[in-house]
Order: C-alpha cells, then sequence, then structure tokens
C-alpha cells in the first residue's frame, strides 16, 4: 500500500512523514510552537530512547500529531484518525482512520479502516499516518470534518503537496513552522 502510494504520489512518502514528525516534535522541543506539558514529558522520554527504535518513532509520531492538533484548534483529530476499538462492535468513522486495540494509543496494535472496514494492519503510529494519509489520498476520500486542519498541515508540510485548500489557522500554522525552520 505504502508503495503504491510512493509510486503514485512519485515521493518518498515514509521519508517525508518520517521528517515531517521529527521537525514538529523538534519545534515543540523548542518551545517555536505551541506544545502542551503532557507532550513535553511524552518528548523528554522520548529524548532518552533509541531514536530510530519502533517504539521511539511510534510515540514521537503521536507527539507530532498532538502538537499539530494543538496549534490547528482541533482537540478531537487524534480521536478521529486513530479511534480505540471497543469491546462492543466498533464505531469507525466512514473516513479513513488507524484503529487500535488496546487501552491506550501508545500500547496498541494498529489497524487501516476504510469505510467501516478493515484493510490490514500497520507496525505503529509513524506507518498508520503514511497508510493514513495514503489512504486519502489513494481513494480521493475529502478529509474528516474534525480533522481536516491536521491532515491539511500533514497534506502540506509532511508529503509536501498541496493538493487541499489550507483554512486561515493550517496557512497561519505553515507559515510559522516554515519560518521557524
Amino acid at each position: 500500500f505504502i508503495e503504491d502510494f510512493k509510486w503514485l504520489s512519485r515521493s518518498d512518502v515514509a521519508d517525508y512523514v518520517c521528517r515531517g514528525i521529527d521537525a514538529m516534535v523538534s519545534l515543540g522541543k523548542e518551545n517555536a510552537i505551541k506544545c502542551s506539558e503532557p507532550i513535553q514529558q511524552l518528548l523528554q522520554e522520548t529524548s532518552k530512547m533509541d531514536p530510530v527504535r519502533c517504539r521511539t518513532r511510534h510515540l514521537l509520531a503521536i507527539a507530532a500529531m498532538r502538537i499539530i492538533a494543538l496549534n490547528v484548534k482541533e482537540p478531537k483529530a487524534l480521536e478521529v484518525t486513530f479511534v480505540q476499538q471497543g469491546d462492543q462492535d466498533i464505531q469507525t468513522p466512514i473516513t479513513p482512520c488507524i484503529v487500535y486495540s488496546g487501552e491506550w494509543i501508545e500500547e496498541a496494535d494498529f489497524y487501516l479502516f476504510v469505510d467501516h472496514k478493515r484493510l490490514f494492519s500497520t507496525s505503529n503510529a509513524e506507518e498508520g499516518l503514511i497508510v493514513l494519509l495514503g489512504a486519502y489520498w489513494l481513494f480521493n476520500i475529502c478529509y474528516a470534518r474534525e480533522a481536516f486542519n491536521t491532515l491539511t498541515v500533514m497534506e502540506n508540510l509532511f508529503l509536501k503537496m498541496n493538493v487541499t485548500a489550507p483554512r486561515a489557522v493550517v496557512t497561519k500554522f505553515i507559515n510559522r513552522v516554515l519560518k521557524n525552520e
């Protein structure tokens, strides 16, 4: 799936997302962009870990997504894109999302769902973000309303694409990020 996305977009999406996550985390650590105390604590915890380990990349992806959501005023963006699997039937959005099993997103198994259908599993949140963005792009689906700004930022800054017209808050945030890079 990632290879198809890579081929069709003519870009190394995995590398772009990895760099985008690192940029968000770096700006969050430097307080160049808004970053809440719990996210700062998570970033301090990950700074003591091996930066290339799958677990570290997973935590950094979650932190980057939370940083973006905080800055573009979408408190529910993470809940819409990463949906917790419940005990009863899963109530997933119709839009692409990553469903995780387990109590905490930081310690879970991940699956890509589109139109309430489980497509496949992903190894961590970083890979989950790649396939999530790929699903939106490959299936030509509009972003979920509650995560529109967050996903538009990732499209622009992570994938280096400009398909979706950004809202004012997104443009302002992207300009702040580019100014501080």
